[in-house]
C-alpha cells in the first residue's frame, strides 16, 4: 500500500540518520570501512546526518547519476546531500583520533535505527491487515 511504502521509506531515512548521526556509520559503511564525517574532520552529528539522508532521494535518481555528477565536480568527492548537510565520507584508516565514536555509540545508533526502522515496518503491516 501507499502508507506501507511511506513509512518504508521513512523507517529508511530514520535508520541511516541515527546511525550516521550517533556513530558516524551505518552498518554497510562500516562493513566498506568508511565514515560520515562533518567537513571540518569533527565527527558527524545528527542535522548534517538528517539532511544526507533526505537528499539521497535526489542523489539516487537516475540510477544514481545525480549523485555521481555532484562527487564528479566536488573537490571533496561530496554528493549534494554531503554538501547541503556539510558532511563527507572518508576511509575508516583516515579519520583523526579526535573523531573516532566508541562501539557503544555504534551499537545505540544502530539499535535506534532499526528499532524506528522496524516499528515502523510494523505499524505499516498493521494498516495493510486492517
Amino acid at each position: 500500500s501507499v502508507a506501507g511504502f511511506g513509512l518504508s521509506l521513512l523507517g529508511v531515512l530514520l535508520y541511516h540518520s541515527f546511525c550516521e548521526g550517533v556513530h558516524g556509520a551505518s552498518v554497510g559503511k562500516l562493513l566498506c570501512g568508511l565514515r560520515v564525517l562533518q567537513q571540518d574532520g569533527q565527527p558527524s552529528n545528527m542535522k548534517g546526518a538528517v539532511i544526507r539522508s533526505l537528499a539521497w532521494f535526489i542523489d539516487s535518481l537516475f540510477f544514481g547519476a545525480v549523485g555521481w555528477t555532484s562527487m564528479a565536480k566536488s573537490p571533496l568527492r561530496q554528493r549534494y546531500g554531503d554538501v547541503w548537510g556539510q558532511t563527507i565520507v572518508v576511509k575508516t584508516k583516515d579519520i583523526p583520533a579526535s573523531s573516532g565514536r566508541s562501539v557503544l555509540r555504534l551499537l545505540g545508533g544502530v539499535c535506534l535505527g532499526a528499532t524506528c526502522w522496524l516499528l515502523l515496518l510494523v505499524l505499516g503491516l498493521l494498516l495493510k491487515a486492517r
